[in-house]
């Protein structure tokens, strides 16, 4: 039978106990409630950095389409307001600094994380969070988050006129929509290669141009000049350029049947005039007098055969085969005086096109001046050999996909040439970081 002495410690042990319980209860209720905080602030960060995010594109956006710096971190702090973010009753604007300050939303113009010589637009955005259920155990405010995103403008903002431009896209199943290889010599004078898929120089190729821009990823030998490393992945879609241009749709539209067949003999030289002709075979000497050539069918510039003209375009539903050993010396319409509104004087710019050619193969070895833009937008063009020496005018090359298995020197010399420029820049705005 327990003594007093007994039963006085078991009392006091089950009093130790009760408090000692109620004291873990207070602790775990406690750290539950910090939990549930713990993870609001978490669900709250990510919307912070989503804001972020909107907010340095926004303002990149702006910025990369010509506007000030001042108009750009007004714009980056307008689209986090308008995701919840707080701004104050006035915003400061430091000039020297580039810097917008707005109650929790900072922007500023800086240098990219990812290629410095390039602009971004870096955006901060802080929060106050509040205490929930832990505020009944604990006192004092919740902490104070921020979320940091830059938006990098490519190109530096600047668009880059494009010689070659390949529009098959990845989502099409293609994965690079400009490839250089083999023993490939690739030289683009003041233009950049772009890309709505990749871009691969594989082999010994060597490419030499402003820069290159590809919507997916780009690997091989090329090398930027002026400024080196002026390769931009990622760096989204374009636009064809001529997709909207009403003389090449109605040039376009005029394909069909019928026409009459032109082949021309190596010993022949004849003087051609614009028309409607079924196939042109040129093996001899050909003249063309300017205007547009619609041709329903192949076009075949044969190895022993001379051609020239200028204020040429030709528009063809057929293949296009260009043999390596021809002289071709041709000229799209420079569009200063000299296009009808028919197009029947030739398309602007517009030297060889069509809209669903099987293929366009131009194969080098001779002498070979195109200046204009050789335009298959749903069609690979492939070049092999010494195929083109432009580098002195205007060449542009739009192709669903391009291949250069050869030699080729491409210029940017378009001022007065009649083509549209190709803005290689794209979106002009990456979110690096």
């Amino acid at each position: 039978m327990p003594t007093p002495t007994t039963r006085s410690l078991i009392t006091d042990q089950r009093g130790s106990i009760a408090i000692l319980g109620g004291i873990l209860f207070v602790v775990l209720i406690g750290t539950a409630a910090l939990a549930v905080d713990l993870g609001n602030w978490y669900v709250a960060r990510a919307d912070l950095q989503r804001t972020a995010d909107a907010a340095s594109i926004g303002g990149a956006f702006v910025l990369a389409g010509g506007a000030g710096g001042e108009v750009a971190a007004n714009a980056a702090a307008d689209t986090a307001e308008l995701n919840g973010a707080a701004g104050g009753a006035s915003r400061g604007w430091n000039a020297a600094s580039q810097t917008l300050s707005d109650n929790m939303i900072t922007a500023q113009l800086v240098p990219s994380p990812r290629h410095p010589a390039n602009q971004a637009v870096e955006v901060t955005v802080s929060n106050h969070l509040p205490l929930l259920l832990a505020q009944v155990f604990m006192s004092g405010d919740g902490p104070t988050i921020s979320a940091s995103s830059w938006s990098e403008i490519i190109g530096g903002g600047t668009p880059s006129p494009a010689c070659v431009l390949a529009l098959a896209q990845a989502g099409q199943g293609v994965v690079n929509g400009l490839t250089i290889g083999g023993n490939a010599t690739l030289n683009l004078n003041g233009c950049t290669l772009r890309s709505n898929a990749g871009i691969d120089a594989f082999g010994s190729a060597a490419v030499t141009a402003l820069g290159a821009y590809a919507a997916g990823n780009i690997s091989g030998n090329i090398t930027t000049t002026p400024q080196a490393g002026q390769l931009f992945s990622n760096a989204g879609v374009i636009a064809d350029p001529y997709g909207g241009n009403q003389l090449v749709q109605q040039a376009f539209a005029k394909l069909g049947s019928g026409g009459t067949p032109v082949s021309i003999s190596p010993h022949q030289s004849v003087t051609l005039s614009p028309g409607t002709y079924s196939s042109l075979d040129i093996k001899g000497t050909a003249t063309l007098q300017p205007g547009t050539y619609v041709v329903n069918g192949p076009v075949t510039f044969d190895s022993q055969a001379t051609i020239g003209g200028s204020g040429v375009t030709i528009v063809t539903s057929g293949t296009v085969t260009v043999n390596g050993g021809a002289t071709v010396n041709l000229s799209a319409p420079s569009g200063n005086g000299d296009d009808e509104e028919d197009g029947s004087a030739g398309l602007p710019g517009i030297l060889l096109a069509s809209p669903n050619a099987a293929s366009a193969t131009i194969n080098g070895g001779s002498s070979q001046t195109l200046q204009g833009a050789i335009y298959f937008p749903n069609t690979n063009i492939t070049f092999t050999g010494n195929s083109i020496n432009g580098a002195s005018g205007c060449t542009q090359v739009i192709g669903y996909t391009v291949t250069f298995r050869g030699s080729a020197n491409l210029g940017s010399s378009c001022a007065n040439a009649g083509t549209t420029a190709i803005n290689s820049v794209g979106s002009g705005v990456v979110l690096v970081q």
